[in-house]
């Protein structure tokens, strides 16, 4: 069975829609499943479900543009509280940046402070050449991701190392 890669979209909803959709659509030409909040959203009465694609992603694509997003429980916005899921879950992201008057909001801070590199754009045509030019790149960190996590054993596993039960091997 082929692998597909988990992409996540992540960026505030309603002055992204158009964009969003074109980088599901390229991503979907692909071969890899795009994961986005409004298409993955599973329905729950417990907290933080609506997060949980993201921590099933290979890679997020991280787009900032005015709009910082509604703060939610953890008091930062939504896109803020997937970033810091897939920097403690050293999820490889790409960082697309709209430059703006506003730019002073938490999620810059703190992208800042973390020094995270990214990618300035003027327009969603210059940000989907720009996704386009990169796809390869995003492959290969996918890859080696995926590489890197075969070849490293668990906790477990060199805690517990599995014994063939011949002494003279072992």
């Amino acid at each position: 069975m082929a692998f597909k890669p988990r992409i996540f979209i992540s960026s505030t909803f309603s002055d992204n829609k158009k964009v969003r959709d074109s980088i599901k659509k390229h991503f979907i030409e692909l071969g890899a499943e795009p994961l986005l909040y409004e298409s993955n959203l599973t329905p729950s009465t417990k907290p933080m479900t609506y997060r949980k694609d993201i921590l099933e992603a290979d890679f997020v694509i991280l787009i900032m543009k005015d709009n910082y997003g509604t703060e939610t429980d953890w008091g930062i916005s939504g896109t803020h509280e997937e970033y810091r899921i897939a920097k403690e879950n050293r999820i490889p992201i790409h960082v697309y940046l709209k430059p703006s008057k506003s730019q002073d909001n938490k999620l810059i801070k703190e992208l800042l402070a973390d020094q995270v590199s990214f990618y300035y754009f003027k327009t969603d045509v210059e940000l989907m050449n720009r996704l386009k030019e990169t796809t390869f790149i995003i492959a290969e960190e996918i890859i080696l991701k995926k590489i890197t996590r075969s070849a490293t054993p668990t906790t477990a596993e060199r805690m517990y190392p599995v014994h063939s039960g011949n002494p003279d091997i072992e």
